[in-house]
């Protein structure tokens, strides 16, 4: 039924997140982590004596490869490539929320929230 596929969208946040975060880029993290060739991606002032985060270009090929997996696992949901691309641009920002805090609860609250909203839009468009 409807209400069962909307409530297996919603509670697939946290096993995607898992597996697409938490499996296919952490190893690439600990990899890069150690990598000498990184480039700045937020400089800090100085005076609150943080250092300039970094990221190492394993570490964004990690984030790029994840979320064009994560996109084209999607494909079956989406045949719009408008939406694809919402997907792809949502998998780069939850990739790099977890690059930046290590901590897979926000990014799966975040996942599950994006979910709850695409279910109740598509619900109000079409009815259950």
């Amino acid at each position: 039924t409807s209400t069962e596929m909307a409530l297996g969208i919603v509670f697939c946040a946290p096993i995607e997140e898992y597996f697409f975060r938490g499996i296919l880029m952490e190893p690439a993290f600990r990899i890069g982590e150690k990598s000498k060739d990184k480039f700045t991606v937020w400089k800090y002032s100085p005076e609150k004596g943080k250092p300039n985060k970094e990221m190492s270009y394993i570490e964004l090929g990690a984030i790029v490869l994840s979320s064009v997996i994560f996109s084209a696992f999607h494909v079956n949901y989406y045949n719009d490539t408008r939406l694809l691309l919402m997907v792809f641009v949502g998998g780069i920002s939850l990739s790099i929320s977890y690059f930046w805090s290590k901590d897979l609860t926000p990014i799966i609250l975040a996942h599950f929230t994006l979910n709850i909203i695409f279910v109740a839009q598509f619900w109000m468009v079409h009815g259950l």
